[in-house]
């Protein structure tokens, strides 16, 4: 049995701009809540703004309590309005009646050359369901920049206290160090260095048979394992120390998905940001990634970035 996580020889710099976010709206007011989020990265920044309605096919007239868009005309009078508190803001309505509204969204990005999306949660399903986090995890399966989801607060207001940086270094997961990084120090906030190491109670189906027949030889196998991401770890926080932030590191023992969302309930205040291919329903549930399993268990913002950006 060997490691299931493999250090970098050498220390990880991140590097990664934030300049356009797209925030697509559909005119409810939850959607709205998007909004204070944006608002921050674009004073933070120095980010421009893009504000996005798709036309959606057969959209319903209300959404979320609100008349919903779906007309250009009432669109574009909608985004100019809200695009009027946004210096520099720009709108953009796409007319034509789409039925992947969540590809419409990454296809925009692409072509906005967007460095981030800006989403709004909420935890219902049927219409409108393009702004719950499948529909997130949709728009990232299909390679889009990063995707920051916020939950609806009472005060609508962004003000995180913290990001954790969920990292699963056998599978990708120090993708999002670079978003994570730049969109801490943009908002000055504290970084934690988060992974998960398993134990022999929580090993995969294959290794837990190599466990059983040599259960001193896993241990020993996960007790270096252990001190490898440890190492890793270690070799990240000092690049990013460099760099000006505040970091600390945390390796947890057990199963993955649980040590991070557990961690992730005990810090509510703070972006958990995950690597994630996008993966949803039964497909999420048998990834090895954490990523695309934890949108739906934690009610923390979350910062959802695909491995290959």
């Amino acid at each position: 049995m060997t490691p299931t996580a493999t250090p970098a020889t050498q220390p990880f710099v991140p590097t990664c701009d934030i300049r356009r976010v797209l925030v697509p709206l559909d005119g409810s007011s939850l959607a709205e809540a998007a909004l204070p989020a944006a608002r921050a990265l674009a004073e933070s920044c120095g980010a421009t703004v893009t504000l996005l309605h798709v036309i959606e096919r057969e959209a319903p007239s209300t959404i979320h309590g609100d008349r919903h868009l779906d007309d250009e005309r009432s669109a574009e009078v909608y985004l100019a309005g809200v695009a009027a508190t946004f210096p520099g803001a720009t709108a953009h309505v796409h007319p034509n009646p789409e039925g992947d509204v969540a590809k419409s969204i990454a296809d925009h990005a692409a072509e906005f050359g967007s460095d981030l999306i800006v989403l709004c949660a909420h935890g219902e399903g049927g219409a409108g369901a393009w702004l719950t986090g499948t529909k997130a995890q949709q728009i990232i399966r299909r390679a889009a920049p990063p995707v920051l989801l916020l939950r609806e607060t009472e005060d609508g207001v962004f003000l995180p206290s913290g990001v954790i940086i969920a990292l699963d270094l056998a599978a990708h997961g120090d993708a999002a160090l670079g978003c994570s990084a730049t969109l801490a120090a943009a908002l000055s906030l504290p970084v934690t260095l988060l992974a998960v190491v398993p134990t022999k109670a929580t090993l995969g189906s294959a290794q837990a048979t190599t466990a059983l027949f040599s259960p001193s030889a896993s241990a020993a196998a996960l007790e270096l394992e252990h001190q490898a991401v440890v190492a890793r770890l270690r070799e990240i926080a000092t690049a990013l120390r460099h760099q000006g932030l505040i970091v600390r590191a945390e390796v947890l023992r057990g199963e993955a998905l649980k040590q991070v969302a557990d961690y992730a309930a005990r810090h509510p205040g703070q972006v958990l940001s995950v690597a994630t291919h996008g993966k949803t329903g039964m497909d999420a549930f048998w990834s090895e990634s954490i990523g695309s399993r934890v949108v739906g268990r934690v009610t923390n913002p979350l910062l959802l970035v695909h491995p290959t950006m």
